[in-house]
């Protein structure tokens, strides 16, 4: 199921993953073998934060590589 406040968004491409698997972000970002689908000046949407890791250190190194190497947006829609 896709976030309601996403699809409200009119997001172009979407990757939704579920059940703390990874494929979709990895898809999205790369990973240390194959690089990923976001580019310099993309905006990412998401509905948490949490979405990148499950423990400080790894939301906090996803979204530094994603801010400082990719150069891309992140925007979260639910900081609660």
């Amino acid at each position: 199921m896709q976030s309601p406040q996403i699809k409200q968004k009119g997001i172009a491409n979407i990757y939704y993953d579920k059940d703390n698997r990874t494929v979709e972000l990895e898809k999205l970002i790369g990973t240390t073998q194959k690089s990923g689908v976001l580019m310099s000046g993309d905006t990412i949407v998401m509905t948490s934060p949490v979405v990148l890791g499950d423990s400080f250190t790894q939301i906090n190194e996803k979204w530094v590589y994603i801010t400082l190497t990719v150069k891309a947006v992140v925007k979260i829609l639910d900081m609660a």
